[in-house]
């Protein structure tokens, strides 16, 4: 039979693990606003892994060990060198070399108009033509006409990108609100 020291040794163990699984694979987020919609709700509760792009360095931003780049479509959570602790989840639009801007209702990246009415509706404000530097991003919000993005912070370092966004794992209206039960589990694509 376990003494009370393999217990807390366990005990120890797991919470180590838990700490190491939260801080480097997988951090949980809560959305608070609608600059997602109609892909995120607000009261959605999601997961982004870590490790997507790499492992993360703990030494300074951006990761120790790369492993892949963020990719067009991709859901990220980003944060800003301006704003440490404050955390905002956007869609990556274009990468570093293309040049993106918004006009005659239309998301266009290098000349060429973007598919996803759902995604960008006409009544966001027209922007004029920006490259994407290397090792940069262009992100947006899906509900563009709600959104803080990169048509207000410009180009985003990929350095800033702290996961990506592949599942949501619970999801309330409101704090003490229904439960949206055919959103739990949902994949984010």
């Amino acid at each position: 039979m376990p003494g009370p020291a393999q217990y807390l040794h366990a005990l120890g163990t797991g919470v180590v693990l838990a700490l190491l699984l939260k801080g480097c694979v997988v951090q949980g987020f809560k959305i608070p606003s609608g600059s997602m919609l109609p892909t995120l709700q607000i009261g959605d509760h999601i997961l982004s892994s870590q490790i997507a792009y790499g492992v993360p360095s703990p030494f300074s931003d951006g990761w120790l060990w790369p492993l892949a780049v963020p990719a067009v479509d991709d859901v990220v959570i980003l944060e800003l060198p301006e704003e440490p602790n404050r955390f905002y989840v956007k869609r990556v639009v274009a990468t570093g070399g293309e040049v993106v801007e918004f006009r005659q209702g239309a998301l266009r990246v290098d000349g060429r108009e973007r598919e996803g009415p759902d995604r960008w509706p006409s009544g966001a404000a027209e922007f004029a033509p920006v490259r994407v530097p290397p090792e940069h991003v262009f992100v947006l919000g899906d509900n563009r006409d709600q959104s803080i993005d990169s048509r207000t912070w410009g180009p985003v370092k990929v350095s800033s990108i702290k996961g990506r966004v592949f599942l949501i794992y619970w999801s309330q209206r409101k704090s003490g609100g229904s439960v949206r039960w055919e959103r739990i589990g949902a994949p984010i694509d």
